[in-house]
């Protein structure tokens, strides 16, 4: 890691559990459907927990919610984003929920057809 370039993918893999602590990174997905539940990562590739989320909405959707889940468990607050541009960020993080171990769904659950973007911060523990 000593040049300018930063750090490469397979610097980046030994991250988590060396003395640098882990790496963090962040998954989107894009919502515009009726679906209740909406799909990020299936199938978790590694352990990884849940460090922050939020939304931006994309139209108006009165009443549109998003909220971040473990398989189908509620891990975020609930975040409205019911008009273009809106950034929701989750209030509260369930911290039994929180980690999504290895094989488990990372999901987004939703309600009354949201337009928007949803951005999950994790970090490989």
């Amino acid at each position: 890691m000593g040049d300018k370039r930063g750090i490469s993918g397979r610097q980046m893999g030994y991250l988590g559990g060396s003395s640098l602590g882990a790496g963090m990174f962040v998954l989107s997905k894009r919502i515009s459907a009726a679906a209740a539940t909406q799909t990020i990562v299936e199938n978790m590739p590694f352990k990884v927990r849940v460090l922050d989320c939020f939304a931006v909405g994309r139209a108006t959707s009165a009443g549109a919610t998003v909220q971040v889940a473990r398989n189908t468990t509620a891990i975020s607050s609930t975040m409205a984003v019911a008009s273009s541009g809106t950034l929701s960020r989750a209030t509260t993080m369930d911290i039994a929920q929180y980690e999504v171990n290895k094989g488990e769904d990372l999901k987004i659950l939703v309600a009354n057809t949201p337009s928007a973007d949803v951005y999950v911060v994790c970090a490989r523990v």
